[in-house]
């Protein structure tokens, strides 16, 4: 693969700054999303990866050399194991944590 990953209609650079305020702003403004600008590459390798995505694919897509870089860099992904275990700790703490913060409110304004 050659050239700009995001190329405009005569093969340079996409403005993608210029793109978003074109194209995409209001449309997401009146779908309530909220834009945080563009993906950085590890986000992009990652959401690709989440979506199905095969890595090779995502490895021409970043233009890597060998898909090993892409794997080892640029997607992360969370064990099973690892998604429920946090899972659990969230469900232990963060009530624990909404109850302190009540207190403070709660003392703080008497």
């Amino acid at each position: 693969m050659t050239g700009p990953i995001f190329a405009n209609s005569v093969g340079h650079p996409l403005d993608l700054n210029a793109c978003y305020q074109r194209e995409m702003k209001d449309v997401l403004k009146r779908a309530g999303v909220s834009w945080h600008g563009w993906p950085v590459p590890q986000r992009l390798g990652m959401n690709l990866n989440r979506l199905g995505v095969d890595d090779s694919v995502i490895q021409r897509i970043l233009r890597h050399s060998t898909v090993a870089t892409t794997q080892n860099h640029y997607i992360k992904t969370a064990s099973p194991d690892a998604i429920a275990a946090m899972k659990q700790f969230s469900e232990i703490i963060v009530p624990k944590m909404r109850a302190s913060r009540r207190r403070v409110l709660c003392s703080s304004s008497r």
